[in-house]
């Protein structure tokens, strides 16, 4: 289906959500709801003056409950390649969604309480490393989901400059876990004509002769320790995760970093890196 006047052809508007100016997106940031119903989520974000620009139900059914030209917010404190603030040139596209389930006694439940079918979920450890999240299991995605998102953020790549797709948890590391293990994003990635604009942000790493700069599971000094990188090596960071302070979340020191560019292996101290060329 194709775009017109910024909404997508034949998707409901029956939800609508706030929105804070214009948009002109770049990205494509993926989330799920923690919810049951795209009625009762809706309802929950329009309280805080949260959306997201399109809501994915179960059975597949599309709700755009912002036009995506418009600023939703949907990202929250986020970073990306350099860039901070993904609400500001981001499109928010969310899947309805529990995310996080627990097998306890035999019966797997959600966040919640409410009990999920065993052919509803899958296992998985998250790929931020935090210690909660693994070992346990996530909403399986449907397929009827997966097809319109598909769909969806093709007609969005055909229709705006788009860069590339990413995950609420990849641009904010230590706030949020969502979509998690359950989604695979290589899809997502194949609608993407041309990635290697990506390929940016990049440090050499700085440490004393004979030392090696630690690569870690998670973003703490405790995480275990899964690889190391040589004084003068190059790796892209593709962004740094956050931790409060002062009832605020800023930026830590500890970043999610690729070899390639694109396939993340871990996480390091940024204290160890000095960028490499200019910035676009």
């Amino acid at each position: 289906m194709p775009i017109d006047d910024h909404v997508y052809v034949g998707a409901s508007r029956k939800h609508k959500v706030k929105t804070y100016g214009t948009l002109v997106p770049s990205y494509i940031t993926l989330h799920y709801t923690m919810g049951g119903t795209v009625s009762s989520s809706v309802t929950h974000l329009n309280k805080k003056g949260y959306g997201y620009n399109v809501i994915i139900d179960r059975n597949g059914d599309i709700c755009q409950t912002a036009p995506f030209n418009r600023i939703v917010r949907h990202a929250g404190a986020s970073n990306w390649r350099g860039w901070n603030n993904l609400n500001s040139f981001s499109i928010g596209i969310c899947f309805a969604n529990y995310g996080p389930c627990y097998l306890k006694n035999g019966v797997y439940k959600n966040a919640y309480g409410s009990t999920m079918d065993a052919d509803d979920v899958v296992a998985g450890d998250h790929y931020n490393g935090k210690g909660e999240y693994q070992g346990i299991y996530w909403e399986r995605f449907t397929d009827e989901q997966l097809q319109s998102a598909l769909d969806v953020t093709e007609a969005v790549v055909q229709s705006y400059q788009i860069r590339d797709v990413v995950r609420h948890d990849d641009v904010s590391i230590a706030r949020k876990v969502d979509t998690g293990p359950a989604l695979d994003l290589a899809p997502f990635h194949d609608l993407i004509d041309d990635r290697s604009g990506e390929k940016i942000y990049k440090f050499k790493v700085v440490v004393a002769a004979g030392d090696t700069l630690s690569l870690r599971k998670s973003y703490s000094g405790t995480s275990p320790r899964i690889g190391s990188f040589n004084n003068g090596q190059e790796v892209y960071v593709h962004s740094y995760a956050y931790r409060k302070y002062n009832k605020k979340w800023i930026r830590s020191k500890w970043c999610a970093v690729s070899r390639n560019g694109f396939d993340r292996v871990g996480f390091v101290s940024s204290s160890y890196l000095q960028p490499v060329g200019n910035f676009v």
